[in-house]
């Protein structure tokens, strides 16, 4: 059958809306076939596949194959039929600098980059990407069927995941400090939600562990719904301190068994060494230290911000500019502030954004 062919990759996305196992429990297919795929109704899946497999002519791959080079300039061009050349326009990069002085007190961006925090973020021990390393060989109590299933899945995880967890969190502080500081907080409150589980002998949530969801692609938002910063219904305010934390933990726990139960896989916590949970809490004390030098995200106070508003209204006042983001966050924090700041015409677009197709017509009618 032609749906059960074995494409090498998955509907990631619909995947993690309603968990690897209620997936198969209710479409009874391979989740690498293309009848997978038929049966996500998410529309970032499709565009995911056909990225991989359509055969696209870019811009470079013209250049290299189809282009001839003027001896003169050295510059490609494209011969038409009727002897015109159409030349090639050269990409000019150009740097936006933004002030980093770590002699200011009030400095966030020379916060953020001190040493202090490179180190700390080196040395995590990250041990939510090497589940497998934490399992007892010999458990009082066997695991079941389907715990044997998730167990196996978790041998596979380890350095690998832990490497691009790692990485990724990099790349955020470079994307911005905003969006750093949420992926911090994030990340330490899935350390307690695990911890709370595992000091209360309840099962353990285990989300989907592959290289898949840690790419910048897809880890880029609070997806599995952890309610950070989310005003009443999150119980208000950013997350700072274990006690914080411990409470909003033992909250989003109960919301994962009574709302997202699904979405997980479940563990015996029983199944897990004693260090695993030691490691959870090193790591996320660890990471609360990040808060001691900035607690706060100031918008006024973000140097890199400032630059980009210089460049949208000064540099290139009567121009169109199109910001390519690596980060949902930062786009979301860039449209909110930007327009905080007067700029009406930002529009932020993330794959989430229903009208993509109508924000590329208002930006270029024509060529779009």
């Amino acid at each position: 059958m032609p749906g059960d062919k074995e494409l090498g990759v998955s509907p990631e996305a619909y995947i993690r809306q309603i968990g690897e196992i209620e997936f198969v429990r209710r479409h009874q297919c391979g989740l690498r076939t293309l009848a997978a795929f038929e049966k996500s109704p998410v529309p970032d899946d499709w565009r995911e596949l056909m990225r991989l497999y359509m055969v696209r002519r870019t811009r470079s791959f013209i250049k290299d194959n189809y282009a001839e080079t003027d001896p003169a300039t050295g510059r490609k061009f494209l011969r038409f039929n009727d002897g015109t050349l159409s030349y090639f326009p050269d990409r000019v990069p150009k740097r936006v600098a933004f002030t980093v002085d770590d002699a200011d007190p009030n400095d966030l961006y020379a916060k953020l980059y001190a040493s202090g925090v490179v180190d700390l973020i080196n040395h995590l021990e990250l041990p939510r990407y090497g589940l497998g390393n934490h399992v007892l060989e010999n458990p009082k109590i066997p695991p079941t069927a389907p715990e044997d299933a998730i167990l196996a899945n978790l041998s596979r995880a380890g350095k690998r995941l832990m490497g691009f967890c790692r990485t990724n969190l990099f790349k955020r502080l470079e994307s911005s400090g905003y969006s750093f500081l949420l992926s911090v907080e994030r990340h330490i409150l899935r350390n307690f939600i695990l911890l709370y589980a595992l000091e209360n002998t309840l099962p353990v949530p285990i989300g989907t562990q592959s290289s898949e969801l840690l790419d910048t692609h897809y880890e880029d938002t609070d997806e599995e719904g952890l309610l950070i910063g989310d005003g009443d219904s999150a119980g208000g305010g950013p997350l700072r301190t274990e006690e914080d934390f411990r409470k909003r933990a033992k909250a989003v726990y109960e919301m994962y068994t009574k709302q997202s139960k699904g979405s997980f896989g479940w563990l015996s916590s029983t199944l897990f060494k004693k260090g695993l949970a030691e490691s959870l809490l090193r790591d996320a004390l660890s990471l609360i230290r990040v808060f001691d030098g900035v607690p706060e995200w100031d918008p006024k106070r973000d140097t890199k911000l400032n630059a980009l508003e210089e460049l949208v209204t000064k540099t290139h006042a009567n121009q169109k500019v199109l910001i390519f983001i690596q980060f949902a966050d930062t786009v979301e924090f860039l449209d909110r502030e930007l327009r905080r700041r007067g700029i009406a015409n930002a529009s932020g677009v993330t794959g989430q954004s229903p009208n993509v197709v109508e924000l590329a017509c208002r930006f270029s009618p024509v060529s779009n």
